[in-house]
């Protein structure tokens, strides 16, 4: 979590264009309709399908 944070920080103090960052749910879930939107998709993580104990996104320990 507090490397999430971290890149973050790291991006708005670079200033990095980031246009919107909402989670998927305001999308149905629908990748395409978030691209379209201009969200960043990064840091929606997501049950994994036949695997509803991993999330995507995270990284095995």
């Amino acid at each position: 979590m507090h490397l999430t944070r971290s890149g973050v920080l790291r991006a708005f103090e670079d200033r990095f264009p980031i246009r919107r960052m909402r989670v998927m749910a305001e999308y149905g879930g629908d990748d395409l309709k978030a691209m379209a939107d201009g969200n960043t998709s990064a840091y929606n993580c997501r049950q994994v399908v036949g695997d509803p104990a991993k999330l995507s996104g995270i990284p095995a320990a």
